[in-house]
């Protein structure tokens, strides 16, 4: 599959010459390399000649005149300029793993985008990494990052075997979002939505194309565990309070609104389907969650488990139905939710349904709304807990009911992590667990 690779950079020769080296390091080798360059100087240019005589690599130069942060404006001219009709998008800092492209070009689908991660590292590691770690993929082994100061979680990416990785990036709580570091797309698909929005600066331009993406039918698809690349560590004197401030309109809107939509479908006699669901919601956010379980066989049992943790001023919506055929005889299904408000401004309407036109079936609903109980409070306190501290843990075994049942361990951090990012005592927390 022919692809055209689009790497930005600004003003960062030596991270790009790593880039580049880990480019022609691939194992796919039917790409052009094309490098947007937001205005950079010369030694930059100079770098990009000595590499593109080097390696044996097709290297096209697009550039325009230093004009500030105009990251979008760039990476459209080399949209335009792309030879070919599939798209990978990584940044001037993030080394690529040998199969990197690789993944990319196996896994690329009409009417859909791809969307990986990266493993950010510190200075001193970013500074480590030389051309024959790149080339031998020594850089990418979990013993090599640990060796170099990285925290064990912060690499369970690398860790995962080949065979699983498929199951983590379907399992992953995080969204398939369009990643300027890791993606990849149709050139039609954004040229039809007019590429990047030129009128944003640093911060959420990548996923304000892919909620356009989206909103045009291309759906993302999840790689995080599939293309892997190493974030070198840099100053972002670009990341100036204008340039933010700029986009902060449309990243409110974007943050502030989720909605998932759930179907499953029992549709072979003495299927079992188990759905659970965390959601955490914070400040002014809206997470609406909406399920259809059909069983539309007999013999068949279903599980749904959702919980929400909502503070501040947040809102949830939980509208959740078990719909049962009329021959879908000895159904067993049971549906709850369950909310813990921890302010008096947070709000949840859950709405658990069923429709049912069997009638030898056992199928159950239930919704329940609290607080966290004063009690627990109390006795947790007495016992030398601050009392921050004992609403962090009492939130935290709330939630844990949900992240215990998750088999996967890569999985299970990542969600771990992201609950712990919304206490306000997680160290406490981490060490208690």
């Amino acid at each position: 599959m022919h692809l055209t690779v689009i790497v930005s950079t600004y003003n960062s020769p030596d991270w790009l010459e790593k880039v580049v080296l880990g480019h022609a390091a691939q194992t796919h080798r039917d790409f052009e390399l094309v490098i947007a360059d937001d205005g950079s100087g010369d030694e930059t240019r100079q770098c990009i000649e000595k590499l593109r005589q080097e390696k044996d690599l097709p290297i096209r130069h697009v550039w325009h005149p230093d004009d500030g942060f105009q990251k979008s404006a760039i990476l459209n001219k080399a949209i335009v300029a792309a030879r070919y009709d599939y798209l990978v998008f990584s940044d001037g800092d993030c080394i690529p793993r040998r199969d990197f492209l690789g993944v990319h070009a196996a896994r690329a689908e009409k009417g859909r985008f791809l969307s990986g991660g990266y493993t950010k590292l510190g200075l001193e590691t970013s500074r480590t990494i030389g051309s024959h770690q790149i080339a031998s993929g020594e850089a990418f082994e979990p013993r090599w990052l640990a060796a170099h100061g990285l925290a064990t979680r912060a690499f369970s990416k690398h860790a995962a075997a080949a065979r699983w990785a498929p199951l983590y990036n379907l399992l992953t709580p995080t969204t398939p979002s369009w990643n300027g570091h890791n993606a990849s797309g149709w050139k039609s698909d954004l040229l039809r939505v007019n590429g990047f929005d030129e009128r944003m600066q640093y911060g959420g331009q990548d996923r304000e194309l892919g909620e356009r993406l989206q909103n045009a039918g291309v759906r993302g698809k999840q790689i995080r565990y599939l293309a892997i690349c190493l974030h070198l560590d840099h100053a972002r004197g670009y990341a100036t309070d204008e340039s933010v401030a700029k986009n902060r309109f449309w990243g409110e809107i974007i943050d502030l609104m989720v909605r998932n939509d759930t179907r499953a479908v029992l549709a072979g006699e003495g299927v079992h389907c188990t759905l659970n669901g965390l959601y955490v919601a914070t400040d002014r956010q809206l997470i609406d969650n909406h399920l259809w379980v059909e069983h539309a066989q007999p013999h068949c049992d279903s599980r749904e488990l959702y919980k929400g943790i909502l503070d501040g001023h947040s809102r949830a919506v939980f509208s959740g139905r078990i719909y049962v055929h009329k021959g879908a005889q000895k159904t067993d299904a049971k549906q709850t939710n369950r909310n813990l408000l921890l302010s008096d401004h947070a709000l949840v309407n859950s709405n658990p349904q069923l429709e049912i036109f069997a009638d030898d079936v056992r199928c159950t609903h239930g919704s329940t709304v609290g607080q966290l109980d004063a009690d627990a409070i109390f006795y947790l306190r007495s016992r030398g807990i601050a009392e921050e501290a004992a609403r962090s843990l009492l939130v935290w075994a709330f939630a844990n009911e949900l992240v215990d049942t998750i088999r996967v361990e890569a999985v299970k951090t990542d969600v771990q992590e992201l609950v712990f990012e919304r206490l306000a005592s997680a160290d406490l927390v981490r060490q208690a667990i």
